[in-house]
């Protein structure tokens, strides 16, 4: 049975905090473990003294611990194994078009889960949901949430960035930088008469690793001519993922899956580590 995952530290404080700092855990020492995470350990998992867990910090550094003391809202670990996940050699970005009935929600779980590296929200044309006002900031941390949250399920080191909402012209400008950074950005349309599959054989042949992919997701109306017109203008491709037509839900998922074996992620030493002293 693999070990629970929690975070170790994180960016808001309350959530989890070590001292010393989990960043400069060494083999051996001992550190206490603060916040809601420690207290879920505690409360809702009921650990007790001499089980183990792993420790992240979401940004690749995982350590092992054994628990050594339980207070009312902290916990005492000895160190047993630090090691430091390098980042994956293709960075997958997920742009998500907002959907109704949180199917949005379910492709960002599930495209965690799987290996997404960045979401970027997409208001796009034919968008039924929409983030206005002070829906904008509560929505992106509800998106934020749930990646933090699908990443301990997972039992990542890394937790996925979701940045802030952009409509259809925002896009086609980081769009057009990301492909001037080298960048490859692919639009899943269904009326597309390119197969991703076959964009995807072509690489491999070529030996072409990709430093980063985007992956554009339109919302259940679909994405308009003008602004397919607009993304490949901006340097992006129009691609078809299968023959039959995926839910909002599961497509992102699905594009994913299939780069992520493409690019040798699932390979079984995909996830080497080094060492921590």
């Amino acid at each position: 049975m693999t070990l629970p995952v929690f975070f170790g530290e994180h960016a808001n404080s309350n959530i989890a905090t070590c001292t010393p700092a989990l960043s400069e855990a060494r083999t051996g020492n001992t550190l206490t473990w603060e916040g809601t995470e420690a207290r879920h350990c505690i409360r809702v998992r009921r650990m007790k003294t001499g089980e183990q867990l792993e420790l992240i910090d979401g940004e690749g550094l995982r350590v092992l611990s054994t628990i050594r003391d339980i207070r009312t809202s902290a916990v005492t670990l000895t160190i047993d194994h630090i090691s430091k996940e390098p980042a994956s050699d293709t960075q997958i970005v997920l742009v998500q078009g907002l959907a109704k009935g949180g199917r949005d929600e379910q492709a960002l779980e599930a495209a965690t889960e799987i290996g997404v590296d960045q979401v970027i929200p997409w208001s796009a044309v034919r968008c039924v949901s929409q983030w206005v006002g002070k829906k904008r900031e509560k929505g992106q941390q509800k998106w934020t949430n749930i990646v933090t949250a699908a990443t301990k399920q997972a039992r990542r080191a890394f937790i996925p960035h979701v940045d802030e909402l952009v409509d259809s012209p925002q896009l086609a400008q980081r769009i057009a930088a990301g492909v001037q950074q080298g960048d490859a950005v692919y639009v899943l349309w269904e009326e597309s008469d390119q197969p991703f599959v076959n964009e995807i054989r072509t690489m491999l042949c070529r030996n072409k690793v990709w430093q980063r992919v985007w992956l554009i997701i339109g919302p259940e109306g679909g994405i308009t001519a003008e602004e397919i017109d607009m993304f490949v203008h901006a340097g992006a491709k129009h691609m078809k993922l299968g023959k039959t037509i995926m839910r909002v839900s599961s497509a992102g998922p699905a594009a994913i899956a299939a780069l992520a074996c493409a690019c040798g992620r699932w390979d079984s030493d995909a996830t080497c580590t080094q060492k921590v002293q």
